[in-house]
């Protein structure tokens, strides 16, 4: 058997694949709770998939602490709009 993280890999490298291919105008994808994530490895797949995401795709993050994601990144390049309430 191989790691999880490779088969995690994978499996992101197939939605990315799926969400490019979509026939949809735009999507949303939200991801509640992003607070309660702990495992480090998790975190590195989804700065991959901000990374990578289709243009017309968007994610929505909820969260209560700032995660430790590279948000400053895509706030530079005007990629990411942050809302602290």
């Amino acid at each position: 058997m191989g790691d999880g993280r490779s088969g995690a890999s994978r499996a992101l490298a197939e939605l990315i694949n799926a969400l490019a291919e979509s026939e949809a105008a735009h999507g949303v994808i939200v991801l509640d709770d992003l607070h309660r994530v702990q495992e480090a490895a998790l975190l590195v797949l989804l700065d991959t998939l901000i990374e990578r995401l289709p243009a017309q795709w968007t994610l929505v993050l909820s969260t209560r602490v700032a995660p430790p994601l590279a948000l400053a990144r895509w706030l530079i390049a005007v990629a990411a709009l942050v809302v602290l309430i």
